[in-house]
């Protein structure tokens, strides 16, 4: 069976299948503490009191207005006090030169739900932002909002508590080979998934999936075997283009085992993606017979049939040859 509902079996989507795999290798503690434990200063890492590592749900507005659900959002104790650990997927093919700005944007506002969450916190929690990049250019940018600021070098040093600072730390996918994955030690599908982010803006480091064959391996042993090789590979699959085949690539360099798997999942994946063609097209087809026969649709229209079933639009599609009002199209809902 393909995963479960979190992607609707369907595999990543195609406007977040970057930010979809990332969050479904490291949502866990034990793989993204194993990823921050390999990328944090030794330093920090070592303050850090593992045990108590736990995902935190925070939604907040970006600079531009836009709701962000946080990429990844970790608390832990250290030293005897929490600390949130958030993770930045940078997934643009040029790299964004004021990232450290950026960056200091988003963790005001994870201070702003915090305080929000807490009612009454005194003080604010540390927050250590790591960008993980994936881009096509060698990251170059400011790491520090002070190296941002246009000011005299020596007013600076003779005055640092009026320059505003703030550090991200940086997991530069296009500088690590297969062995640096690996020396991460990271959870088998954690590891794979870092090597597909790594793969979506080098297509030739695909040609490197036989030195992860054992972990390929490991996939199919485990107990979400299934999900794990669904998300790589419909996410190879939707980052292909038209004259590539990346799955085939990556597959031909693995066990009979997995190969097999892979193939099996990748008729699935055709299939469903047939049957959403199919779906959308039906869509289409409502709302124009519901345009020329009630006139334009409203908001909560185009929104209820966008999100229907090919069997719901199917049965209000024979409705509309009898229907004298909206309300009699969709009478098994709510009124329109």
């Amino acid at each position: 069976e393909p995963p479960a509902s979190t992607w609707d079996g369907r595999g990543v989507s195609d406007s977040d299948h970057h930010d979809s795999l990332f969050k479904l290798a490291f949502s866990n503690p034990a793989s993204g503490g194993a990823l921050l434990r390999a990328v944090l200063p030794q330093a920090l890492a070592e303050r850090v009191d593992w045990s108590s590592l736990s995902q935190r749900s925070v939604s907040f507005t970006d600079p531009n207005h836009r709701k962000v659900e946080g990429d990844l959002l970790f608390s832990a104790d250290v030293d005897g006090r929490e600390a949130l650990f958030y993770f930045l997927v940078e997934h643009q093919s040029s790299m964004d030169a004021t990232m450290a700005w950026r960056v200091w944007r988003y963790v005001t506002r994870i201070w702003d739900w915090y305080v929000g969450e807490s009612k009454a916190a005194p003080t604010l929690p540390l927050v250590v932002p790591v960008v993980v990049y994936h881009g096509e250019r060698r990251w170059t940018a400011a790491r520090s909002v002070a190296a941002l600021i246009d000011v005299d070098e020596a007013l600076a040093a003779s005055s640092p508590e009026l320059v505003p600072d703030l550090h991200y730390v940086l997991e530069d996918l296009m500088q690590l080979d297969v062995s640096d994955l690996r020396a991460r030690r990271l959870p088998a599908f954690a590891t794979v998934a870092l090597w597909a982010l790594r793969t979506a803006s080098d297509r030739g480091f695909a040609t490197t999936a036989a030195e992860l064959a054992d972990l390929f391996d490991a996939l199919r042993e485990a107990p979400d075997a299934p999900r794990a090789l669904w998300a790589i590979f419909s996410y190879l699959s939707t980052i292909s283009g038209a004259e590539e085949n990346l799955v085939g690539v990556v597959a031909g360099q693995l066990s009979e085992p997995v190969r097999e798997d892979v193939m099996d999942l990748v008729e699935n994946f055709a299939e469903q993606k047939k049957e959403e063609g199919r779906a959308e097209g039906r869509r289409g087809l409502l709302l124009k017979q519901l345009t020329l026969k009630f006139g334009s649709p409203s908001d909560e229209v185009e929104a209820r049939v966008a999100a229907a079933s090919l069997e719901d639009t199917e049965r209000w599609a024979e409705r509309i040859l009898t229907a004298t009002t909206l309300d009699e199209v969709f009478a098994d809902g709510e009124k329109t």
